[in-house]
């Protein structure tokens, strides 16, 4: 996976009660919590063991539905690191509802009162114009990258609608909805070389995760 990618995540395990088929997930308890915690600790220091390539950027990865579980997932990454005498190369949040901007916002102010404004950040699973108004927002108070993934799957493309990132308060807007044309890809992967233009446009998918889910599986061969 070193050779293949430029940067990864550690595995981390989500702490709610359903972790599959949403970016939403549900309700959780301090049960499931800890138990989320505790596997995603062990995930963790396995990575960093098994990191050998100083090219490739590791990412912790913090979840949690509240602030003070925000910052003990935090912290207890931060010990992960110093029992490793290791350092991440940058941070993964988790907000979850992806689409809340207040939780976007918890997130980013766990980091900043942290003073962890050094290391590239990406926010998971953004979806919607007003989370991706706030990722631009708070990216105004990292010194270092700060990155989004999409579970509206190229939002910018397809409604041709961007933000600045240095005045989230502006945006360009190209046009309206533009329907995917894309017939095929420019590769001939395994992946790509199966690709078609109903994999893109969901018309035999019942969940709109495979999309994102073909671009992933490239990317690791």
């Amino acid at each position: 996976q070193q050779e293949n990618c430029d940067s990864g995540l550690i595995l981390d395990h989500p702490p709610f009660k359903k972790i599959e088929g949403s970016a939403q997930f549900g309700a959780t308890t301090d049960a499931i919590y800890n138990e989320a915690l505790t596997k995603t600790i062990k995930n963790a220091n396995i990575a960093m063991k098994h990191w050998t390539d100083d090219k490739f950027k590791l990412y912790g990865v913090v979840q949690g539905d509240t602030v003070k579980r925000q910052e003990k997932w935090l912290q207890a990454m931060l010990e992960v690191e110093n029992e490793n005498n290791r350092k991440f190369s940058g941070w993964s949040l988790s907000p979850k509802p992806s689409h809340d901007i207040k939780q976007i916002a918890n997130h980013a102010a766990n980091f900043i009162e942290a003073g962890i404004t050094d290391k590239p950040i990406h926010i998971l699973q953004v979806s919607g114009f007003e989370s991706l108004a706030m990722s631009a927002y708070v990216s105004k108070f990292f010194n270092a990258e700060v990155t989004v993934d999409s579970s509206t799957f190229n939002v910018g493309r397809i409604y041709f609608t961007y933000f600045s990132p240095f005045n989230f308060k502006d945006k360009w807007d190209f046009g309206g909805r533009d329907p995917v044309s894309l017939k095929k890809v420019a590769c001939d992967c395994p992946v790509c070389s199966k690709v078609e233009q109903k994999h893109f446009t969901y018309d035999e998918w019942e969940y709109r995760t495979p999309p994102g889910a073909l671009i992933s599986l490239h990317n690791l061969y």
